[in-house]
């Protein structure tokens, strides 16, 4: 007999509906479901969607993710301190104080702070192969008018062996042979200081400056 009764009889038997106690889904009366089976990264959580007793998937931390995520965030603290130490203002302990100049045959680079506390500081020199032999010099400067200026036009209308009278007490260190780099250990007292690369008189008796240092009490 195929009466339309009959027929969706069979259909039910064939297909019986789920118990609704036994859905996994979450209705307007019901709070939120949280599944105890975990996926890969992130679990699964399922809660009405407007009232309507449909589902809408929300993802939760786990415990690896969540640890991951204090890492990125420690190294991103981290991070930040030390751009901020490179660039913040004001004078660097000459102690501490990384201080490079180095020599190519055509210019003196000086690399370094140029604000320091008083103290001992190290000087790092060091020079291209092949260039002549040069001496680096760490002047201090006489009177607050001398600056940049003052020290290039000197240096382009003057030898190497000629001292202006506004430089006073200086350190050096030669560079000759073979050597390539040296240290100068230098005493940096309030004051102000040029650095200048300076060719050999028998050479091409040239004076390179570098830079004005500036050396003020904390």
């Amino acid at each position: 007999m195929n009466t339309p009764e009959h027929v969706f009889a069979l259909f039910i038997e064939a297909n019986p509906v789920a118990d609704p106690d036994q859905l996994d889904v979450a209705t307007e009366s019901e709070g939120e479901i949280v599944h105890d089976v975990e996926r890969d990264v992130l679990t699964e959580k399922r809660r009405p969607v407007n009232g309507r007793g449909g589902v809408s998937l929300q993802r939760g931390w786990k415990p690896a993710m969540v640890a991951a995520s204090v890492v990125l965030l420690v190294g991103v603290i981290g991070l930040g301190a030390l751009v901020f130490n490179a660039t913040r203002s004001g004078p660097v302990a000459a102690e501490s104080a990384v201080m490079e100049v180095f020599f190519d045959g055509e210019a003196c680079t000086y690399t370094g702070p140029t604000e320091l506390l008083p103290g001992n500081g190290v000087m790092e020199f060091e020079r291209a192969p092949g260039t002549e032999p040069v001496v680096l010099y760490v002047h201090t400067i006489v009177g607050d008018d001398v600056g940049m200026d003052e020290l290039l036009d000197w240096a382009a209308t003057h030898p190497a062996r000629a001292i202006p009278p506004w430089l006073g007490r200086n350190g050096s260190v030669l560079l000759e042979d073979g050597a390539t780099s040296m240290r100068l250990p230098f005493e940096f007292t309030e004051g102000r200081y040029g650095v200048s690369c300076n060719t050999s008189p028998n050479g091409t008796d040239r004076v390179f400056v570098g830079a004005i240092l500036s050396v003020t009490p904390g």
